[in-house]
This record gives structure tokens, C-alpha cells and sequence, in this order.
């Protein structure tokens, strides 16, 4: 029907998106995260565990330089556990930026294998959550991208304009890993 064509006009777009993951972290961007996601007033030094071993490296660096070993540690985990189509075809390596000193490793745990569940009953709640967001960051660092399905509508209604964005989640990527980054709108499947 004619009228319906005069009175709403559609305008529909779609696009694939692949954001990167998040750098592994700098001391920096330690406290904000953790007091946004977790609602911790300060971040603490780990070093309780199993004996007197470490569970992440310097806690107070600028760097994103990361050790050849943790890397191949950490694609052999992601390999073992979520599968060939979470690893991307080489190592990912972060520039360090120019006003870093670069002087120790970025924050990451000493060692992936030693996972948050692992670790639940010998350390704090606070301490189990902060290390949770590094060793998330550190390993989501390490995965393919996520893949998503992004849509834009636009709607012409009695001369004014509606938009409606949404977007779909095609390939979890580092997102199966770093929790709290969610697909927050969706749209129905429109054509």
C-alpha cells in the first residue's frame, strides 16, 4: 500500500566488527578496573598461594612487555581449554608506550595453569577477585578477536526520525575469557 510507503521509510545497515582484546594490564589501569567491576577500595600485592610462590609478576609496572615463555604458556592453555579457534595464528605482543620505562614485565599471572577456581580457598575474597581480573586480562589478551554482527535502523515516522542499534555476538573470541563485556542490545533478525 502507497500510504504505508509515504508515511515510513527504513533505512537498515549491517556490519561485522572483530574488536581486539584489551592490552594485558599496567599498574595504572589496576585500581579503576578493579573498583569498577569489582567495587575494591585498593589493590593489594598477591604473594600467598601455594607455598611461597608468586602469583602474578610486578605489580607496579608500566609495561605490556610480556616473557616468551608466559606467551607459549598461555596459547598452550587456551589451546587445551577453549579450543585451535580461540588462538590466534601467533602470539599477540603490545606496544609499550613511549612515555613507559619498561623496566619489568607487564602484570600477569606467573603462571595461567593456576587458574581463579584453583586458588578460591587459599586466598581472600578480595584477593581471589583482583586476581581474577588479571589473570582474565592476561589470558583474553592472548585469544582471537570476537567477532560481531552490528545493526542500525533508522525509522522515518510523521517526519521524525527513530534509530535502533543492536549488535549479535558471531564468535565469542577473548570475550569467552573476560567476563563483564557483555552483548548488551540485540535486535530481532530484520531484512
Amino acid at each position: 500500500d502507497g500510504a504505508f510507503e509515504e508515511r515510513f521509510a527504513t533505512a537498515l545497515g549491517r556490519r561485522e566488527l572483530a574488536p581486539d582484546p584489551v592490552a594485558v594490564g599496567v599498574a595504572g589501569n589496576r585500581p579503576d578496573v578493579a573498583f569498577e567491576r569489582h567495587h575494591l577500595i585498593r589493590c593489594e600485592g598477591i604473594d600467598a598461594g601455594e607455598g611461597t610462590v608468586g602469583l602474578i609478576t610486578y605489580m607496579r609496572t608500566d609495561s605490556t612487555r610480556v616473557a616468551d615463555s608466559a606467551l607459549e604458556e598461555a596459547r598452550a592453555f587456551i589451546e587445551s581449554n577453549y579450543g585451535s579457534d580461540y588462538l590466534p595464528a601467533k602470539a599477540v605482543r603490545y606496544k609499550t608506550g613511549k612515555s613507559s620505562q619498561d623496566a619489568h614485565e607487564a602484570i600477569r599471572p606467573t603462571s595461567v595453569f593456576r587458574t581463579p577456581e584453583s586458588l578460591r580457598g587459599a586466598l581472600s575474597r578480595d584477593q581471589v577477585r583482583l586476581y581474577t581480573l588479571i589473570w582474565e586480562q592476561f589470558v583474553a589478551s592472548q585469544m582471537a578477536d570476537a567477532v560481531f554482527r552490528q545493526v542500525k535502523v533508522d525509522i522515518l515516522a510523521d517526519g521524525a526520525i527513530f534509530r535502533a542499534n543492536g549488535s549479535k555476538v558471531l564468535f565469542e573470541g577473548f570475550l569467552k575469557v573476560q567476563h563483564g563485556i557483555e552483548n548488551e542490545k540485540t535486535l530481532p533478525e530484520l531484512t
